[in-house]
């Protein structure tokens, strides 16, 4: 049955999945040769860094919208599979660990990158869509726990 509550759980994390790849994650004051930090700066977006002086496409931050975007058809297969719970709650773990994943790559590109990166709130999205996903596989145990005993009753 799609009228689940893990399937609002489930299309609650695919908004945020969507919202997060849109929205910029943090900005980058660039440094020169220096250290002196300049005076315009860069937007990081999941995708690309776009810089603030000419506008240029910078697409270092790509596996950043790759990752995520993977969980989107993965979290809308889920839904789908509402006859098999045990495929569906798997498909959830995996989508969480896809978004734990997303985080490491993030520590990574803001290691690696020059200059000073000021986070933006966005970043604080896929935590959410962590919990949502939990939230969904719990509601999927708790669906089998009152299908089982429902069987044992007959």
């Amino acid at each position: 049955m799609i009228q689940r509550k893990q399937t609002v759980f489930i299309v609650l994390a695919l908004i945020s999945t969507l919202v997060c790849l849109s929205l910029p994650i943090g900005s980058l004051v660039p440094a020169d040769r220096s250290g002196v930090a300049l005076a315009n700066d860069d937007l990081v977006y999941n995708l690309c860094i776009i810089s603030g002086v000419d506008g240029a496409w910078n697409f270092k931050t790509a596996p950043l919208f790759f990752v995520l975007l993977l969980t989107c058809p993965i979290g809308t297969y889920a839904i789908f599979k509402y006859n098999n719970r045990k495929a569906q709650a798997r498909l959830c773990l995996f989508n969480v660990l896809l978004t734990i994943g997303w985080y490491i790559v993030f520590f990574v590109f803001t290691q690696l990158l020059n200059g000073k990166f000021d986070i933006a709130p966005t970043v604080a999205l896929p935590l959410g869509v962590i919990i949502l996903y939990l939230l969904a596989k719990k509601g999927i145990a708790d669906d089998e726990k009152l299908i089982r005993s429902a069987d044992r009753i007959r």
